[in-house]
């Protein structure tokens, strides 16, 4: 019997929150919060408990009517094509007998530390956050070293979440601790930007870490400077000159993946051609679609901005773009219904 399952909760975790969060926490219910988190990060009773509710097909802790990732097939997992996921053979075969334990390692890390940003998307937070709690930062330092284990096994980190890494100092500082660290199994570092403020300078001052860097996402929503000001209120020269920068790091292997990102929505519909040309022009190994999620956080309408609902006035429109460049060769556009 074919069994499907989400592999995230057998590959990641992520820095920031004392609890097990492999994925989104909001695609995560109230009952799995309340388990028990005490001990390593991704080896706590709770973790454990989420796995099972994996194999079991009962997904009793997770909200899958926001998450949408689609499920594996177990006999697919040593085949499996995600840029965040990393299974070693003999994990698969664990999960294929479904007796796993707290020692499953943890291979991909998401850091969600901090919530500062230059921006302030509407699709994303309610008002700016330009500053933190002074203890804060110092909180985190000190997570760092609960983590000290996980490193030994991680082979991707990514920073990403809720914040700018070029105006969170705290990214930039864990991206140099990572750097002395060096972990021997770290295959991938990946950074999420929304581009305004990756600059040569700002790049060049991260200094010999910066080496790190595989991979580049920027998030843009937009394929032009109307819509990008509309759900961005960001500077579009300056970001059009910080992706020439991006070209040229690409260009000259400097990084080894450039991604474009956009979250469909009734404010950039219109603009998803323009995005895929966008992306075409500065060359990009990846031009990414998601849907709009329920952050709970934002200051958008869910439903009035929500196109990929069935029930939205324009998802026809939604169904039609998608129809027309989901098989793009560059494109990764999961129809989220």
């Amino acid at each position: 019997m074919s069994i499907k399952i989400c592999p995230y909760p057998f590959s990641r975790s992520s820095f920031g929150e004392r609890v097990h969060i492999p994925c989104c926490s909001s695609w995560l219910t109230n009952e799995y919060f309340s388990l028990d988190h005490s001990g390593p990060p991704g080896k706590s009773r709770a973790a454990v408990s989420l796995r099972e509710s994996v194999l079991d097909g009962s997904f009793k802790y997770c909200r899958r009517e926001l998450c949408k990732y689609p499920l594996i097939d177990i006999s697919e997992l040593d085949t499996l094509d995600d840029h965040e996921v990393f299974i070693g053979n003999k994990e698969i075969q664990q999960i294929k007998d479904g007796k796993f334990d707290q020692n499953f390692p943890i291979t991909s890390l998401t850091i969600e530390a901090d919530s500062r940003c230059n921006l302030a998307c509407p699709s994303c937070r309610k008002e700016p956050i330009f500053k933190v709690h002074p203890d804060w930062d110092n909180k985190m330092r000190l997570e760092l070293i609960r983590y000290s284990q996980v490193f030994k096994t991680v082979k991707k980190v990514k920073f990403g979440g809720y914040a700018e890494f070029f105006f969170s100092p705290l990214y930039q500082e864990l991206l140099q601790a990572l750097y002395k660290l060096n972990p021997c199994g770290l295959r991938e570092v990946a950074i999420l930007t929304n581009g305004t403020l990756i600059t040569k300078a700002n790049f060049e001052k991260l200094g010999p870490a910066r080496k790190l860097i595989t991979e580049i996402n920027v998030s843009i929503d937009a394929g032009d400077e109307s819509t990008f000001k509309n759900v961005r209120d960001g500077n579009w020269n300056q970001l059009i000159k910080n992706l020439d920068f991006l070209r040229e790091l690409r260009l000259k292997n400097e990084i080894e993946k450039l991604r474009f990102n956009f979250v469909v929505q009734k404010n950039n519909l219109e603009s998803v051609e323009k995005f895929i040309q966008l992306g075409n022009l500065y060359e990009v190994d990846h031009i990414d679609f998601t849907h709009l999620l329920d952050w709970q956080m934002m200051k958008l309408d869910f439903k009035e901005n929500a196109v990929h609902i069935p029930e939205h006035k324009h998802f026809a429109r939604y169904l039609e773009l998608w129809e027309k460049f989901h098989s793009h060769p560059k494109v990764k556009w999961e129809l989220a219904i």
